[in-house]
Parts: structure tokens; sequence; C-alpha cells
């Protein structure tokens, strides 16, 4: 049997993360991770061919499609990869303060 939880007594500079699971677990008006996605991609994207995103985020895509925007990928050219950091970045900072598509 495991040890119990215990919060640490002096501040540390770690903080814990909680997926959209456990936010949709709480409420059900959070999304999960790609009912996220999906609101993205039909407010931010708009069809954006560039974009190389799927019609429809299922099974965690959202996240894994996030990630390959953000880290270089090993078979694209260098301005590639920077064009998708760029994309990430610009996209990245609506999504996360423009909690008004909820």
């Amino acid at each position: 049997m495991g040890v119990p939880f215990q919060w640490p007594r002096e501040s540390t500079p770690e903080v814990p993360v909680l997926g959209a699971g456990f936010s949709k677990a709480l409420s059900d008006r959070m999304p999960t991770t790609d009912e996220l996605g999906n609101l993205v991609r039909e407010e931010y994207l708009d069809g954006e061919v560039g974009e190389n995103a799927p019609e429809h985020f299922t099974d965690g895509r959202f996240e894994t499609w996030l990630s390959r925007l953000a880290e270089d990928q090993a078979y694209l050219l260098p301005e590639a990869n920077l064009r998708n950091r760029a994309r990430f970045t610009l996209h990245s900072a609506g999504w996360i303060f423009d909690m008004s598509i909820l």
C-alpha cells in the first residue's frame, strides 16, 4: 500500500498541473482536451490548410497536434519548424487567455 499524499511543509517551486479530465470531473461545463481543441479549431483556425489540423480532434489528438507545432520536427525544413512554432505561439496565447470561446 502506498504512502498517502501530504502537502509539503515548505514552499516549493513545484506546481501540480491538472488535466482537462480533472476539470471535466468538477464541472460538465469544462471541456476535455479534444473538446477544447475543436472549439479552438472553429474559433481560431477557420479552415486554414497550413495548420494541418484534422477536421475533428479525438483520442487526445489536440495535445499531439499542439506538441507538433511547438517542437521541431526532424522531417521538416527549418523554415517550416519556425512557422509552426510561430503558429503555436500566436495561437496558444489567444487560446489560453481568451476563455470566452467556452
